[in-house]
């Protein structure tokens, strides 16, 4: 009961933010679907199959339990890093830094290694 009272206090607090006003109907639904799917798992759905195993003759709910439980990491981790575009732009962005980078000192390990004139300066290319 405490955790849905919590996800409308989270909404009610979203959908007043500056950001969010002006944004279309559509933008808000859609806002609101990817909240309650990132939120709903993390504030205890695996921990309503905790309550089924309170006899010692529900081993296998505890074994669920336990995975799910586990698995809320990796939730967490595609959730709020794979799936995430801020995450995705910054990888682009620091993944063409090194290939810019890497492209560069490749050039300048080019241009070091051309043959030298018999005056002592490097001969451009033919």
């Amino acid at each position: 009961m405490i955790n849905v009272i919590v996800l409308i206090l989270l909404f009610k607090k979203m959908f007043a933010l500056k950001a969010m006003v002006d944004r279309p109907i559509k933008d808000k639904i859609k806002a609101t679907c990817w909240s309650l799917c990132v939120l709903v798992p993390l504030m205890g759905v695996s921990w309503i199959l905790g309550i089924f195993y309170v006899n010692e003759s529900a081993s296998f709910m505890q074994y669920v339990f336990a995975v799910c439980n586990g698995l809320q990491g990796v939730y967490i981790f595609v959730f709020n890093c794979v799936l995430n575009e801020k995450v995705k732009d910054g990888f682009k962005r620091e993944r063409i830094r090194r290939l810019n980078k890497s492209m560069a000192s490749s050039l300048s390990q080019n241009l070091h290694d051309l043959p030298k004139e018999s005056n002592g300066k490097r001969r451009d290319c033919e």
